[in-house]
């Protein structure tokens, strides 16, 4: 059988051996309406830096990870009775594609993919930071010349000045936490052969491969889903380090995709 022309897509090799229109979609770092899973295992307070279009960098955690149940200080834990939960919304990300797709079609696959597909949770508690602002200025101004160049602040704060948003560096902070006694696939097509998935501008339905679906099995307690906000840095008046959400023109889904990067 004649091979298709292999096309990078995502900056991802995607080589297929046979004719049609193909894609992946990776379910690690996949959002769902509970969150985002946490496939590296972060703990609440974990802090990024981000320049969007690139794969963020750990910086710091605000507070030591927890190992003994003890609660933070400024955290809240809800705790929920034993059973089965389900987490509907799940999206993953494409990984590649054997023709050319634009970021349009990209959304409608990862869309539409997964319309089907849930995941499985149970015995769980919720963790989440109360104030993460101040979360975050208390760690800063604990020690304030070594979180400076721990977190590269002076220059965060002056990517912001140009007039070039590609450089912008941001703060992205793990602001609550599900742990979970499990998490898993529940529906979906995810384990079986796949999906067929009619596209906008293409004339043939897709066909979608899923990987890193082992990435949202979860087991032992741990934090298998978080939520997330994206803080830009800035000088107070005071000439102190703050953060704020004004102005940050991305969610946690972009922060996601970013992850889902190699």
């Amino acid at each position: 059988m004649k091979l298709c022309k292999t096309i990078l897509s995502l900056a991802l090799a995607f080589t297929v051996s046979a004719c049609g229109k193909q894609a992946t979609i990776s379910l690690q770092n996949a959002t769902a309406d509970i969150g985002i899973q946490n496939a590296s295992r972060d703990p609440l307070g974990r802090v990024y830096e981000w320049v969007p279009g690139s794969r963020p960098a750990s910086r710091a955690a605000l507070f030591p990870q927890i190992t003994d149940g003890t609660k933070p200080p400024n955290v809240y834990i809800r705790n929920y009775p034993e059973g089965k939960t389900v987490a509907s919304q799940v999206k993953g990300f494409v990984s590649g594609a054997n023709f050319a797709i634009s970021d349009a079609q990209v959304l409608e696959l990862e869309t539409e993919s997964t319309k089907s597909t849930s995941i499985e949770y149970s015995n769980f508690k919720i963790m989440e930071l109360d104030k993460t602002v101040t979360a975050m200025n208390n760690y800063i101004n604990a020690d304030p010349d070594t979180a400076r160049d721990e977190w590269a602040l002076d220059s965060a704060i002056a990517s912001h000045k140009d007039d070039d948003p590609t450089n912008d560096v941001y703060y992205v902070v793990v602001y609550q936490s599900m742990l979970a006694n499990e998490s898993k696939l529940a529906s979906g097509n995810i384990t079986g052969g796949g999906v067929k998935v009619p596209v906008k501008g293409v004339k043939s339905d897709v066909s979608v491969k899923f990987t890193n679906a082992s990435s949202v099995q979860c087991d032992g307690f741990q934090p298998c889903f978080v939520k997330v906000r994206i803080f830009k840095p800035i000088l107070t008046q005071n000439n102190t380090y703050s953060f704020t959400t004004r102005g940050v023109p991305y969610d946690d889904r972009a922060f996601a995709r970013a992850l889902s990067q190699k």
